[in-house]
């Protein structure tokens, strides 16, 4: 089986931001310190790029929704505190997935570990269509940070998997989302 897009079944490639360019544009959080699991700590370039999108979804949709949250989004990185009807609700919890998505891809596109399905993906391009059971909370952090932490779950019965969870915790200047 051929590998493909997070969003869609053409073929990945494209080189998306892990964290968007415009955020490093409004400022330089320098080299992160990140850790997954028990494994060593190693220090990544913030501006890291994945090739788990193809050029349609990466320049297309993705675009579009980035350039609609970067008011939204980008205030709030700035401390300012601001309204968000409903559909700029959904706005920014769309982006919040497609990051959490986008972070989740790192752990390998056939990974056992991974917790969207392509369905997950393919609804939130097709119909912004946020996961059933995600909920989204936002707020605001005191600092300025630029993190990314994510916690899966997993119950079981004996050694049967029976059920999953992921918590991502995105940070980005004064904004944070759960």
């Amino acid at each position: 089986m051929s590998q493909s897009c997070l969003f869609c079944d053409n073929t990945p490639g494209s080189r998306e931001h892990l964290w968007p360019a415009w955020i490093h544009k409004r400022r330089d959080f320098g080299l992160i310190r990140m850790q997954r699991g028990t494994s060593a700590e190693v220090i990544v370039n913030p501006e890291q790029k994945v090739r788990t999108v193809c050029s349609v979804c990466n320049n297309g949709w993705m675009s579009k929704l980035e350039q609609e949250n970067i008011p939204l989004i980008g205030s709030m990185f700035q401390d300012l505190s601001i309204p968000l009807n409903e559909a700029q609700q959904h706005t920014v919890a769309a982006w919040a997935v497609k990051t959490a998505m986008m972070f989740d891809s790192t752990k390998g596109r056939n990974s056992d570990n991974r917790f969207y399905t392509k369905s997950d993906g393919v609804g939130l391009r097709v119909n912004r269509e946020i996961p059933n059971l995600t909920r989204i909370w936002i707020g605001r952090m005191s600092s300025l940070h630029l993190n990314h932490a994510e916690c899966d779950i997993a119950l079981l019965s004996g050694s049967t998997r029976i059920g999953t969870a992921s918590v991502s915790t995105i940070a980005a200047g004064h904004f944070a989302a759960q």
